[in-house]
């Protein structure tokens, strides 16, 4: 983990609210390491639709402008000079699949960005912005949401469905947990037999007693062995993993932000899940706990990977 492309805005008018973003960066690697590049965005047609009055270079002398002054502001051993981009592409998406594609390029390591901006002309709306980006991005993303508080990452939340699919981004959590000399919590969640079938709304299995507590034995037991398999990676990285297995007894997110403020993770580490059962899709279940979670989310597209 060298280069990070923080994608900032500097029209938002808030620059507490993107100090936050570094402030994160510096709790995730207190090593002063990482090559932070700042990159402010400009989506010409959503610009010219707000205002045809101003000229469009105008507007990107302005907006550079306001990115220089900005970043004099902020003190970081690996923060480089900012640079805007501007895009041509008629929709937001396809604009933020060039984002993308530019951090792939340069073989960035991670995109950094806050969830949104209140205020600001021109503005991302960095809300579905930074939900679009996680969809499209081939590069992991790194979110901060105006909550999020930042402290040495010691304990990393790391839920899975314990499928290949999101395997390499466990390996890739492990890898830095071994530099950050950080413990890493396991969670899965067995879905509850129950739910299926009350939502199917058949008569399944015959009509029998579904033996919730037998089924959640068994499954753990299974679970636990797959997840004993994963630690010992991390074991011979010198890494602590402690697994947490539950049967499901809520929404998803609201479980993985419980078992988070349990263990007071500094970080929640999420990929995307598909198992079986259920799907634990980046689109949906990282959306929710980003909009909560107290810590920084370090999210993963496995579909993208590998």
């Amino acid at each position: 983990m060298k280069k990070v492309l923080w994608a900032v805005d500097a029209f938002a008018g808030e620059d507490s609210f993107h100090k936050k973003v570094l402030a994160a960066l510096k709790a995730f690697d207190s090593s002063g390491d990482l090559e932070i590049e700042p990159v402010m965005l400009l989506l010409r047609d959503e610009i010219m639709a707000v205002d045809s009055v101003m000229k469009f270079e105008d507007y990107r002398s302005s907006a550079e402008k306001a990115l220089e002054s900005f970043l004099k502001k902020l003190k970081h051993p690996g923060l480089k000079a900012g640079r805007v981009i501007v895009s041509d592409r008629h929709s937001k998406r396809h604009a933020i699949r060039e984002l993308s594609g530019l951090a792939q390029q340069e073989k960035f390591d991670m995109i950094a960005m806050a969830t949104h901006a209140r205020k600001g002309l021109g503005r991302f709306i960095l809300g579905s912005f930074a939900e679009t980006l996680l969809l499209v991005s081939t590069v992991p993303v790194f979110i901060v949401n105006p909550k999020s508080e930042f402290k040495k990452v010691k304990t990393i939340l790391f839920p899975t469905d314990l499928t290949n699919a999101s395997r390499n981004a466990f390996d890739q959590v492990i890898a830095y947990a071994q530099k950050q000399n950080a413990k890493v919590i396991l969670f899965h969640q067995i879905p509850n037999p129950v739910e299926p079938l009350i939502g199917a709304g058949m008569n399944l299995l015959g009509g029998s007693y579904v033996p919730v507590r037998r089924f959640f034995d068994e499954e753990k037991a299974l679970k636990t062995k797959d997840a004993e398999e994963w630690s010992k990676a991390a074991k011979e990285k010198k890494v602590k993993v402690e697994i947490h297995i539950e049967l499901r007894t809520a929404n998803i997110a609201d479980n993985i932000l419980k078992v988070a403020k349990k263990y007071q993770v500094s970080l929640i580490s999420m990929a995307s899940q598909v198992g079986e059962v259920e799907s634990v899709l980046l689109g949906s279940i990282t959306r929710q706990v980003i909009r909560a979670a107290d810590c920084p989310v370090w999210a993963f597209h496995c579909k993208r990977m590998g």
